[in-house]
């Protein structure tokens, strides 16, 4: 191997060790995307509440919602301050609820964007903090959109120390910004994908209708994490 040769190697393999060391610390560093295309790309997430409902098919990662359970695939590492984005198609029929969101171990910081099947022209977005709801915006922000069960639409959260925007198709729907004495949400920093039975809560989400269908699906067909470092 010529000396150059050896040295661009060497530079490879260093960065991506340095990705793969800061990865599995504190913090992601740098852009990482997945296409679906292999059911390989699972290895990269685990998976919380039936694992079997989760699976790449046909270029898409499959979530499904059986009358057991739902579930939810999480990237096990952190982002303190970054960019999340998928491409969704959210699971239909009233009580179905897709969730993209960031959410902390402890704190319970949350970053969400929401679908109810009910309501498929509207995405909400909402956030906590420490698992609770801030005075003056303990309702999620509702925004228009297309019927976000028959296509994929393109959804995205950025989010910082002081600053949180959400995104539906690269338009800016909602921004938050740090208040000197009022709770920020700086601490939800795993990603968690995933599908439920929002029934116990008809009025927000509706009720499923089991006699009609054994499950219920939603769809990422890409998925692109992003940290700043």
């Amino acid at each position: 191997m010529k000396f150059s040769n050896l040295l661009v190697a060497l530079s490879t393999a260093s960065l991506s060790f340095l990705a793969h060391v800061s990865a599995q610390g504190q913090n992601v560093c740098g852009t990482r995307e997945w296409d679906f295309s292999s059911p390989d790309q699972m290895q990269d997430f685990s998976v919380d509440w039936c694992p079997e409902n989760a699976y790449i098919e046909n270029g898409a990662m499959v979530l499904r919602l059986t009358s057991s359970c739902g579930t939810t695939v999480i990237y096990p590492h952190k982002l303190s301050s970054g960019r999340v984005e998928a491409v969704i198609r959210a699971g239909p029929t009233s009580g179905v609820v897709t969730a993209f969101i960031m959410q902390g171990d402890n704190p319970k910081d949350e970053l969400d964007l929401e679908w109810v099947g009910k309501d498929p022209h509207r995405v909400q977005s909402m956030y906590f903090v420490n698992g609770e709801r801030v005075t003056g915006d303990e309702l999620p922000g509702y925004h228009a959109a297309a019927d976000s069960t028959q296509k994929y639409y393109r959804y995205s959260i950025d989010f910082g120390p002081d600053h949180v925007v959400w995104r539906v198709n690269g338009a800016t729907v909602r921004t938050l910004e740090r208040e000197e004495g009022r709770p920020f949400p700086s601490a939800a920093n795993l990603l968690r994908i995933g599908v439920w039975d929002g029934s116990k809560n008809q009025e927000w989400a509706g009720l499923v209708d089991w006699k009609s269908q054994e499950a219920y699906y939603a769809y990422v067909e890409h998925l692109s994490i992003t940290g700043f470092c």
